[in-house]
Parts: C-alpha cells; structure tokens; sequence
C-alpha cells in the first residue's frame, strides 16, 4: 500500500513511500532477514507492526 506521508519538502508534496504490515509471529531476526535491514530497524518496525520504505530517499526509514 502506497501512500503520501511525512514532510511536505517535496515541493509541497509529501515523501511517498511504502507501509508494509508485517506478519503475526516474526521476530526481530525474521524481520532482518526478509527486509535487509538493521537490527533497530526491524525493532522499530516490529513495534509498530509495518515497515515503511521510502522512495524519495531511496533508503528504508525506522521510523519513531
């Protein structure tokens, strides 16, 4: 699912980037290894249960 989200820097448009949910029953390693990404990422991510890849950016946000 895609969507407009965060900072209107983009010439008055938002980022737009990718909410991902993740599954029930992953861990932090599973969430590592299916998105390539940090360990405080996929902690992140698992705590607010998606993941966001941002396409302005061309990098993967943990997020709050």
């Amino acid at each position: 699912m895609k969507k407009l989200v965060g900072a209107y820097g983009n010439k008055g448009e938002g980022r737009e980037r990718e909410i991902i949910p993740i599954p029930e029953g992953m861990d932090v390693k599973a969430i590592m290894a299916r998105f390539d990404c940090s360990y405080l990422t996929a902690r992140a991510s698992l705590k607010r249960g998606y993941y966001i890849v941002d396409y302005l950016k061309r990098s993967i946000c943990p997020g709050p």
